[in-house]
């Protein structure tokens, strides 16, 4: 029986915890959105849900789909609900994922989390405690990046409802303590009560049963004014238990009394029935009979007065098995009467359930059918309409091709022009550069060589001051080497080099119209291309300005030239020739 028990208590937890936590959604301040024909499905989804869908189904037909709207996905988490609540959980699921991602688009991170919440729920109770998990791990990852702590609370406690199912206390007392910690953060007395209440439960499932009741007395110890949740019968009806557990029966007795009169003022009907179940059970363990029977005839009497229907065949099994044990027959004919007539009833319950199932499943069909119809007109439509726009688009195309091929190739012309233009001018500002630098390179040479004509003539004027023989003899080495280096043809060389790269060809075309030409007579023609004169040509070349002279005669007879032809003119002819 005490299996029984605590296997029902946690299945009404998480019903509990999501009730509780939408009353603390005001102080959260939670924004919810309204709509008059959403709050009118809304309002009869319990009593008349097959009208509430028609509704719902009225309303994404008629609002527009595009964009997206706060009635659309308010409407579509409602219909969720509605077909939750019929036990339509895959098409529930449906019309949560389209809701979630209704909310995804229009950026409502406070209904995303709690979307995922619901879609984590129906995967709870259809048994699938992974998929739940991955949902609400999701939910918690929104709530901590908008720090809502009502959501994290929430998230926490459905984690620790999964490990309960599980068997992992360790894990459900861990996640209960850190919903609890959210919880004192945000000063809600209820729910700090609820957490507590958990905690107490856990360590009693353990048999830790100090524990347990010291848990126990501090939900009760936070003084709740209004108990919406019934946690103070809870609470009680739980120190009940413990002290059962440490065979002190009769505070025990005291605590499920108080318990009672709890359930009896807010009017819980079911914790009630549930009570004198447990109470029956105990008496039973007691020998007892007597005082069990009474407190099956009262949860009974609750039973049937409410029409709870499953518990009432429950509690009649209990009293026929005491009947029975009693040898009352006349009293177990009246309850076996009475069993099979609930339970003929209860068939009838069902068949009818099983059609009024059938008739949401014909209204979710016929609504299908109507989308899939209006999506067949939809898709001609915009096949006819994407025709004539892709023939449009086409023509534009093509008319736009021929207009940019067009633009292109002059792009291209001018662009071509232009490039050469800069090649010319880059190719001219080259040769100006290189001819710079030769006139640098003949200029420095040619100072070099005075600068060392200046110390050969300073060396042999001391040197003839000298009266040792012996140093004037050192002395006159040092002027014969000065005067080697500066007839030396290293400068030549580096000044050929240099020259080639500036008048490329020009020596091969001087050779060629006359192959008489000495290296000396190539010189010659280099320094007259660059229009030196014959005193710069001598220092350059370290020889005598007659030399010099006598040189640029011969050169002038060698190439057949009058004495009226300037050289210099002669020379850049060549080079235009060259171009």
């Amino acid at each position: 029986m005490k299996s029984e028990y605590n296997l029902l208590m946690k299945s009404l937890i998480i019903t509990l915890f999501a009730y509780a936590t939408l009353l603390h959604a005001e102080k959260q301040q939670i924004p919810f959105y309204y709509d008059a024909k959403v709050d009118s499905m809304r309002s009869i989804q319990v009593i008349q849900p097959v009208e509430a869908l028609k509704i719902g189904f009225q309303i994404l037909q008629t609002t527009p789909r595009h964009p997206v709207s706060q009635t659309i996905a308010m409407t579509r988490k409602s219909l969720g609900n509605i077909l939750n609540i019929q036990g339509f959980s895959s098409q529930a699921l449906e019309y949560y994922v389209k809701a979630l991602n209704d909310y995804v688009f229009l950026d409502d991170s406070i209904a995303v989390g709690w979307m995922y919440i619901e879609i984590g729920n129906v995967y709870f109770h259809r048994g699938f405690f992974k998929d739940a998990e991955e949902k609400y791990q999701k939910a918690f990852q929104v709530f901590k990046k908008i720090d809502l702590q009502t959501g994290v609370a929430t998230v926490l406690n459905n984690l620790a409802l999964i490990s309960l199912e599980r068997s992992e206390l360790d894990s459900a007392s861990n996640y209960f303590l850190q919903s609890l910690k959210e919880r004192i953060q945000l000063d809600n007395p209820l729910l700090i009560a609820h957490s507590y209440l958990y905690l107490g439960e856990i360590y009693l499932i353990r048999d830790s049963v100090q524990i347990a009741q010291n848990y126990f007395y501090k939900a009760q110890e936070i003084g709740i004014t209004a108990d919406t949740l019934n946690l103070i019968g809870r609470s009680h009806e739980s120190l009940g238990e413990v002290f059962l557990q440490m065979n002190q029966d009769s505070i025990a007795m005291g605590h499920f009394r108080l318990a009672e009169s709890d359930f009896i003022i807010n009017t819980n009907v079911v914790y009630l029935v549930h009570l004198y179940q447990r109470l029956a059970a105990y008496y039973v363990t007691k020998d007892k009979n007597d005082s069990a029977l009474v407190n099956l005839n009262r949860a009974v009497f609750l039973a049937e007065k409410h029409n709870l229907s499953k518990d009432k065949m429950i509690i009649l099994e209990q009293l026929i098995h005491l009947q029975k044990k009693a040898g009352n027959r006349d009293e177990l004919i009246s309850l076996y009467e009475e069993l099979d007539s609930l339970r003929i009833g209860f068939y009838q319950s069902e068949k009818k359930q099983v059609l009024f199932k059938s008739e949401i499943q014909l209204e979710l069909s016929a609504q299908n059918r109507k989308l899939a119809e209006k999506e067949a007109r939809l898709r001609i439509t915009r096949r006819e309409r994407n025709f004539s726009v892709i023939a449009g688009l086409f023509l534009a195309l093509f008319i736009w091709l021929l207009y940019r091929r067009f633009k292109q190739n002059k792009m291209i012309h001018l662009q071509e022009l232009k490039i050469e233009r800069l090649k010319a001018k880059q190719r001219e500002d080259k040769i100006v550069i290189m001819k710079k630098e030769l006139v640098i390179k003949a200029t420095y040479i040619q100072q070099k060589s005075d600068l060392i004509g200046l110390i050969t003539k300073d060396l042999k004027y001391n040197i003839s001051l000298l009266k040792s023989s012996e140093d004037r003899r050192q002395f006159n080495q040092l002027v014969l080497s000065l005067e080697e280096t500066q007839k030396s043809e290293d400068h030549w060389q580096e000044f050929e080099k240099q020259f080639t790269a500036t008048y490329p060809g020009y020596f091969k075309i001087l050779v060629i119209q006359n192959s008489s030409l000495t290296t000396m007579d190539l010189k010659m023609c280099a320094y007259l291309k660059m229009n030196m004169n014959t005193k710069e040509i001598a220092s350059l070349t370290g020889l005598s300005v007659r030399s010099i002279e006598s040189r640029r005669f011969r050169l002038r007879k060698k190439l057949g030239l009058n004495n009226g032809r300037n050289l210099f003119n002669y020379f850049n002819s060549l080079d235009n020739s060259n171009n």
